[in-house]
């Protein structure tokens, strides 16, 4: 008998629909690949007619436009971050209270919700489960927290990373690291060349800052395995200073008075040029690292981890990597490597689910597509996207640092998250608006038949105890926080 596809989608997808028929494994590989080779479908549908209108129906036409301007495009971005930064300053001179909330509700807690409602509303209400699987992987790989007001960017941030992630390394790694979120993230937007003309005229006293060029080499190309030096740190913060938003334009460009003119030696090659060079001598360093076998032996490394085993093997990160090497960073051409792995991969629920996969993964069983709501001052209502994602452990603009949350099971297996996942799997039993249908009250009243439960690939002691030992109200909390469905 053929294989469904049953486990592939819950290991490399949010799993599936119980109330529709399985696919088989074939069919599931050979349409996830042609997803590949035409990307135009998966950017194009961009979901921004869905979110104008959901937006539309909660804030002011002002708000609306500014909230969905500010993910559509960089301009936007800035823009909405200018206009929200100016009225906070003039507010602070009259109400120093008044000004902190406003920051909070337009600089925090909607952007946050605005990044979580995107992702909840591409993971539950598309067809491009792998490529957004793929998305979510790289917004761990190039996470964005909350420090120095970077979060208003954020959701702009991610659609950056979603309409560049299916071409090469270079592209994918350059548009990250000059993007607003990031610069102001790694506290980039001030490093200033020592050498360079603001700092001779005495324009200012800011010197360079190495978050951004450390992290470039540290976490998004080569790794400290690598080898690279101090000195190599050095030379990428030199490369990177002058990257400044200008809010004039709504853009970033490098204000050449800033930029360190001298030339930068960095791994052995000589980056060299001007004040006004600094573009061009970034877009060069970029392609030099992604074009070192390291870097592509980090993102193997980094999907394996992400869809295979917490441990990978040599043997799969190295078939990775050659295709990487051989396809010059073309990282769809990487995907495809990918898929044929987990297609030869035997069925077992080995691999942790992390806790916003998990959650997408319990609506998506049910067919829910919940959280119509519009979250503005992060309280923790199970109403809002951002709210449930927080109270799991996962919700991204909150991550303790810039490599992300944890990719392994480790670092999610604990009392504590274990307990949030359970508190989430009992709303569907409580009937919480928005968490109720027709089939949950069917699951409700006569529990999940054999063949449903089949479908999920639990141990014979786990589909006895739910199926027989218990009542039919605690079917649904016992499957999603079972060993086998919290892995896949």
């Amino acid at each position: 008998m053929e294989k469904t596809a049953d486990w592939i989608m819950r290991r490399a997808e949010f799993g599936f629909n119980v109330t529709e028929d399985p696919i088989t494994q074939k069919e599931w590989v050979t349409s996830t690949k042609a997803s590949l080779t035409n990307p135009k479908l998966y950017i194009k549908d961009d979901r921004f007619k869905e979110l104008s209108k959901l937006v539309g129906s909660k804030l002011t036409d002002k708000e609306a436009r500014s909230q969905v301007g500010a993910v559509r495009g960089l301009s936007g971005a800035i823009l909405n971050y200018s206009q929200v930064k100016n009225h906070e300053k003039k507010v602070r001179k009259v109400d120093v209270r008044a000004a902190n909330k406003l920051w909070e509700t337009y600089s925090m807690h909607l952007p946050m919700w605005m990044a979580a409602h995107r992702r909840f509303d591409f993971a539950v209400n598309t067809n491009h489960d792998f490529l957004n699987r793929l998305w979510f992987f790289w917004l761990n790989f190039f996470t964005v927290g909350n420090s120095n007001r970077s979060l208003p960017f954020l959701p702009h941030h991610q659609e950056t990373i979603r309409t560049n992630m299916l071409g090469d390394m270079d592209e994918l790694v350059y548009k990250v690291i000059t993007h607003p979120g990031m610069l102001l993230y790694l506290d980039n937007t001030s490093s200033t060349g020592i050498n360079s003309k603001a700092r001779k005229k005495r324009w200012t006293k800011d010197g360079v800052n190495e978050n951004l060029g450390r992290e470039l080499l540290e976490l998004f190309t080569l790794t400290p395995a690598f080898g690279y030096t101090q000195d190599d740190v050095d030379g990428v913060t030199n490369v990177l200073t002058g990257l400044r938003i200008n809010s004039k334009k709504n853009t970033v460009h490098y204000a050449e008075d800033y930029h360190e003119p001298s030339s930068q030696k960095i791994l052995g090659k000589t980056y060299a040029g001007s004040a006004k060079s600094g573009e061009t001598k970034l877009k060069r360093l970029v392609r030099d690292l992604c074009a070192y076998s390291s870097t592509g032996l980090n993102v193997s490394f980094r999907l394996c981890q992400h869809f295979i085993s917490d441990s990978p093997s040599h043997d799969h990160v190295t078939e990775l990597s050659q295709i990487y090497d051989s396809e010059d960073g073309n990282l769809s051409k990487v995907y495809m490597g990918l898929l044929d792995i987990l297609n030869r991969l035997p069925h077992e629920n080995s691999k942790f689910l992390n806790p916003e996969v998990w959650a997408y993964q319990c609506l998506k069983t049910l067919d829910l597509s919940t959280f119509d709501t519009i979250s503005t001052d992060g309280s923790m209502k199970p109403s809002n996207i951002d709210s449930v994602l927080d109270e799991i452990g996962m919700l991204h603009g909150q991550a303790a640092q810039p490599n992300g949350f944890p990719e392994t099971e480790a670092g999610w297996l604990s009392n504590e998250y274990l307990d949030r996942r359970l508190r989430f799997s009992t709303l569907f039993t409580s009937q919480f608006d928005g968490y109720s249908s027709a089939y949950i009250n069917s699951v409700l009243r006569d529990g999940l038949n054999t063949a449903q439960l089949s479908r999920f690939n639990l141990s014979n002691m786990t589909k006895d105890f739910i199926k027989n030992d218990i009542e039919p109200r605690s079917v649904i909390p016992m499957l999603f926080c079972s060993p086998d469905f919290l892995r896949s």
